[in-house]
C-alpha cells in the first residue's frame, strides 16, 4: 500500500522536482565560478602585496643604506682622487634608481593595484606579468647597486670589524690595569704613554679609514694588535712582580739590614759574608729591575727577584749559622783543648819509653812504623792549634763558624791521634802481659803434664806408658824452649806468642786424649773384675773376657771398655732370669 502511494505522489510530482534539480545545478555551478573569480582576484592581491612589500624593502635600503654607503664614498673621494669618477658613476646610477626606475615601478605597482579595481575591467594576464617583472628588475638594480657599493666600503667594513674587537681588548686591559692600580703604581707613567700610543694609533686609524688608504689601515692595526698581544701577558704578570719590587723583597732586605746591624752589636765578626756589598748589589739589581718593568721588559725579571730572596734568605740563614757555631766553639774548646794537651803528654812519654822497652821486648815492625804515625798526627794537632789560636787570639775577629769548623777539625784529628795511641799503648801494655802469660802458660802446662803422666803411671798398664813417653817428651821440651826465649833479650814476643799456642794446642789435645784413655782403662778394669766374679755362670763369658784383655793389652782402651760394658749387661741378664 505504501509504494502505491508513494509511486502515485512520484508521477504526479516528477516534473517539479526535474525542474528543481536543474535549478540546483545550475546554482552550483554560478557559485563555483564565482569561488574561482573571488579566489583568483584573492591569489593576485597576495602577489600583490608581496611584491609591494619588497618594492617598498629595496626603496627604503636604496635611501636609507644606499645613501649612507654613497655619501661615505663621497667623503673618500674628497681626500682621495682614485675615488671621484667611482663616486660620479654611482651618483648617476643612484639618481637614475631613484627617480627614473622609481617612477618605473611606481606606475607599475598603480596598475597591479588597478587590476584587482573591477571598476577597472578585466585584469590583463600580460600586463600584470610585465609590471610584476618591472618591479623585480627594480628590486634586482637595487640589490645589486648595494652589492656594488658594499663591495667597495668591504675593506673598511672588515677593518672597523678588527678595530671593534682590538677596542674592545683594550678596554679589558685597561679594566684590570685599574683593578691593579695601586699595586701598579710604579709602572703608571708606562701605562699611560702606552695607552696614548694605542689611541693616537686609532685616531691614525680613522683618519687612514676616511681616506680609503686601507694599506696604511692594515699596517696600523697589526701594530695594534701587537702592542695588544703583548699588553696581555703583561698586565698579567706585572702586579705581582710590582708587589714583590715595591713590598716584597725591600722589607726583605730591610729584615736583613736589621739583623746584620742587630748581629755586629753583639759582636758577630761578619766581614767574611760581605754583607753590605752584597745588599749594594741587591739594590742595583732592584733598580734594574724596576726600569725592566717600567720598560714592559718582563723576562727573568720574577727570576732575579727570587734569586734576590734566595740570597737574602742564605745570609740570614748565615747568621743563625754564625749563633749556632758560637754556642758550639765556646761549649766545646776547653774540652778539645784539654784533650790536645793530654795526647801530647801521653805521646810524650810513650815516645821517652819506647828505647826502655825495646831493650826488653822486640817490637814488631808494625807497631815501630805506628811512632812514625803518631809523631805526625801529634805534630798535625799542633800545627792546626796553633792555627787556631791565631785565629782566636787575631787584631781582626774571625767568624765563629771558622773558629768551630778549626776546632771540629782539631777534635777530629784528635780522636785520630788518641785511636793511635791508645792502640800503641795497648800494644806496649800487651807486651809485658804476653810475657807474663807465657810464663804463666808453661808454669801450669808443666804440672798439668806432669798429673796426667802420673794418671798414665797408676794404670800400671807399662806398653802405654811407654808409648806415651816420647809424646810428652816433646812437650817439656816446647816448654824449655819457651823458658829459654823468655831469658833473652830483648824478648822476641812475637815468636814467643806462636810456640806459646803451638804448646797450648799440643798439650790440651796430650792431656785430652791420655785423660780419656785412663779412665777408660780404669773403668775397663773394674768392669773386668766384676765380670770375673760372676764368669762361672755362663759358658760364654770366658771368650768375651779374652776380647776385652785382648782389646786392653793392644791399648785400646775405648774397645776394651764398651766389650766389658757388654759383658757385665749379660752377666746382669743372666742374674735376673736365674732370680726369677
Amino acid at each position: 500500500m505504501i509504494l502505491s502511494d508513494f509511486s502515485d505522489w512520484w508521477n504526479k510530482n516528477i516534473n517539479i522536482i526535474f525542474i528543481v534539480m536543474i535549478v540546483a545545478i545550475i546554482v552550483i555551478f554560478v557559485l563555483i565560478t564565482l569561488f574561482n573569480l573571488v579566489l583568483k582576484k584573492h591569489r593576485l592581491a597576495k602577489a600583490t602585496r608581496e611584491i609591494e612589500k619588497k618594492y617598498e624593502h629595496y626603496r627604503t635600503v636604496l635611501i636609507g643604506e644606499a645613501s649612507s654607503s654613497l655619501k661615505r664614498i663621497y667623503a673618500i673621494s674628497s681626500c682621495n682622487l682614485l675615488y671621484v669618477d667611482t663616486y660620479s658613476n654611482l651618483l648617476k646610477k643612484y639618481e637614475d634608481l631613484l627617480q627614473t626606475q622609481n617612477d618605473q615601478a611606481t606606475n607599475a605597482l598603480q596598475m597591479l593595484h588597478d587590476s584587482l579595481d573591477k571598476t577597472k575591467g578585466k585584469a590583463n594576464k600580460e600586463s600584470i606579468k610585465r609590471n610584476r617583472a618591472i618591479l623585480e628588475d627594480y628590486c634586482n638594480q637595487i640589490e645589486a647597486f648595494v652589492n656594488e657599493l658594499n663591495d667597495l666600503l668591504h675593506n673598511e667594513n672588515e677593518a672597523q670589524k678588527k678595530a671593534l674587537a682590538q677596542k674592545e681588548d683594550l678596554r679589558n686591559i685597561k679594566a684590570l690595569y685599574f683593578e691593579h692600580e695601586g699595586e701598579l703604581k710604579l709602572v703608571e707613567e708606562s701605562f699611560d704613554i702606552l695607552f696614548n700610543n694605542i689611541d693616537e694609533a686609532f685616531k691614525r686609524f680613522d683618519e687612514a679609514i676616511d681616506c680609503a688608504d686601507y694599506e696604511n689601515v692594515d699596517a696600523i692595526l697589526e701594530r695594534i694588535d701587537m702592542a695588544i698581544k703583548e699588553l696581555k701577558p703583561v698586565i698579567e704578570q706585572l702586579p705581582l712582580l710590582c708587589a714583590k719590587v715595591n713590598n716584597v723583597v725591600p722589607n726583605k732586605i730591610s729584615v736583613l739590614k736589621l739583623k746584620y746591624q742587630e748581629m755586629l752589636q753583639q759582636g758577630y765578626p761578619l766581614n767574611h759574608l760581605h754583607v753590605n756589598s752584597t745588599i749594594e748589589q741587591f739594590e742595583a739589581s732592584l733598580q734594574d729591575i724596576n726600569q725592566r718593568l717600567k720598560s714592559f721588559k718582563l723576562k727573568n725579571c720574577n727570576d732575579d727577584l727570587e734569586n734576590i730572596l734566595e740570597c737574602v734568605n742564605k745570609l740570614l740563614e748565615k747568621f743563625e749559622e754564625e749563633k749556632n757555631a758560637k754556642e758550639e766553639f765556646s761549649s766545646s774548646i776547653d774540652d778539645v783543648y784539654k784533650s790536645v794537651k793530654d795526647l801530647e803528654n801521653k805521646s810524650v812519654k810513650i815516645c821517652n819509653i819506647i828505647p826502655e822497652v825495646q831493650k826488653d821486648y822486640i817490637m814488631s815492625d808494625k807497631y815501630i812504623n805506628e811512632i812514625d804515625v803518631i809523631k805526625f798526627n801529634v805534630s798535625r794537632l799542633d800545627t792546626i792549634k796553633r792555627t787556631l789560636d791565631t785565629y782566636i787570639h787575631s787584631n781582626t775577629k774571625q767568624p765563629y763558624s771558622l773558629l768551630r769548623n778549626k776546632c771540629n777539625e782539631l777534635a777530629d784529628e784528635a780522636k785520630v791521634a788518641s785511636l793511635k795511641l791508645n792502640e800503641f799503648s795497648s800494644y806496649l801494655l800487651s807486651l809485658e802481659s804476653d810475657f807474663n802469660s807465657a810464663n804463666d802458660i808453661i808454669y801450669n802446662g808443666y804440672f798439668e803434664l806432669k798429673n796426667t803422666y802420673k794418671v798414665i803411671h797408676e794404670t800400671y798398664v807399662t806398653d802405654y806408658e811407654n808409648q806415651q813417653k816420647e809424646a810428652f817428651t816433646k812437650a817439656f821440651a816446647l816448654i824449655d824452649e819457651i823458658d829459654a826465649l823468655l831469658k833473652v833479650k830483648p824478648i822476641d814476643i812475637a815468636n814467643i806468642n806462636n810456640l806459646v799456642m803451638n804448646f797450648i794446642k799440643y798439650k790440651d789435645e796430650l792431656v785430652k786424649s791420655n785423660e780419656e784413655n785412663a779412665n777408660f782403662a780404669l773403668l775397663t778394669e773394674s768392669l773386668v773384675v766384676y765380670a770375673n766374679r760372676e764368669r762361672y755362670h755362663l759358658s760364654d763369658i770366658k771368650v768375651l773376657l779374652s776380647q776385652v784383655e785382648t782389646s786392653f793389652f793392644d791399648l785400646e782402651f775405648e774397645k776394651a771398655y764398651l766389650d766389658a760394658g757388654n759383658t757385665t749387661k749379660k752377666l746382669k741378664h743372666a742374674s735376673n732370669i736365674e732370680k726369677e
